[in-house]
């Protein structure tokens, strides 16, 4: 919808200032209502609207929602975990976010075995064994990606492929032919099937591409950032993709968000103690945004945006939806489409 995207809002939350929600801060309401008279557009009085107006209540005891994070560190949930989101979609729907953080991923904390909350959306690893029987017995949406295809719940995930075939192709059109993929954790399955769409994408068109010696790679299910262990993989990697025959001259790093300013420049200087610069003798995409990454001096030539909010406010509506239908056929599961992000000039 033309109101939501000027208006930098969902659609739904264009739908609740239509019907005057009261938890619709009244900021965004003016700025979505001056949206509306911009464009001159008319909403259908309320007796054309379609649905009950009671279904907003349907199957909610306590409008409680838990958003559990299993098996992280502190680190890890901050470069992950996007609870102002998840919790601004929540309020939006007229909803108590609840963050919970779960180490154990076998051990369930007290307040969801209490039943204190009409759903649960999960991030991190995977619940163990005892913690899914418990977990089980309520809607549960996995948001961003999971660990494995067994898993039974609900999930809205970001479009995994779509990243590396959007890196892959952004660099064969400023011309690379000869490529690499800078990846530290391949086994994690975001960046696994980043990788492998990457690679299909740019050979299947030509080109070459480099990839990760298995030694300088993290065997572990988490990356512990901050590490010297991660400033070895980088730098073994780097160094491998600089003496790789022919070198290649646009990369790709899988993933950026999780790493530190250091451990990021550690790529770029590495480079730089060859002779060579970013940004110009090598172009480097991101398969994740940051606006802090793309504002220094252009090093990068584009970051790929997953698009975090907008899985966030998927995440929140489909779980309203499987409370609200709770035998319904399932797992139902949406991936969310990434876009390009480029230097601003």
């Amino acid at each position: 919808m033309m109101v939501a995207k000027r208006a930098r809002v969902s659609p739904s939350t264009v739908a609740r200032v239509i019907n005057d929600h009261p938890l619709v801060t009244p900021e965004t309401a003016e700025r979505v209502r001056q949206v509306m008279r911009e464009l001159d557009y008319v909403p259908p009085v309320p007796a054309k609207r379609r649905g009950p107006r009671t279904e907003r209540n349907q199957g909610f005891r306590t409008r409680n929602i838990a958003h559990l994070v299993v098996g992280m560190d502190s680190k890890q949930m901050r470069s992950v975990i996007t609870p102002g989101a998840v919790a601004e979609s929540l309020a939006n729907h007229g909803l108590n976010l609840i963050f919970i953080p779960m180490p154990d991923p076998d051990k369930v904390p007290p307040i969801i075995n209490l039943k204190h909350v009409d759903g649960v959306i999960i991030q991190g690893l995977e619940p163990l064994e005892n913690a899914a029987k418990v977990l089980r017995e309520l809607p549960i949406v996995w948001m961003m990606t999971r660990r494995s295809d067994r898993f039974w719940a609900d999930y809205v995930q970001p479009d995994n492929e779509a990243n590396g075939r959007m890196a892959a192709e952004h660099l064969l059109a400023q011309g690379h032919q000869h490529l690499g993929i800078i990846d530290l954790q391949p086994n994690y399955p975001a960046f696994e099937l980043r990788s492998q769409a990457f690679v299909r994408f740019a050979r299947a068109r030509g080109a070459t591409v480099h990839e990760p010696q298995a030694g300088l790679t993290n065997p572990s299910p988490v990356l512990h950032t901050g590490s010297k262990d991660v400033q070895a993989y980088i730098e073994g990697q780097a160094r491998h993709l600089i003496e790789a025959s022919p070198r290649p001259t646009g990369l790709y790093l899988t993933a950026a968000l999780e790493l530190t300013a250091l451990e990021l420049f550690t790529i770029f200087i590495a480079f730089q103690k060859r002779g060579l610069e970013l940004g110009k003798d090598v172009s480097l995409v991101a398969g994740d945004y940051s606006p802090e990454w793309l504002s220094k001096d252009n090093l990068l030539s584009a970051c790929i945006d997953i698009q975090l909010p907008a899985i966030a406010e998927r995440a929140v509506e489909q779980l309203i939806w499987r409370i609200q239908h709770p035998d319904a056929p399932g797992p139902v599961g949406v991936s969310m489409p990434p876009r390009l992000v480029l230097p601003t000039a």
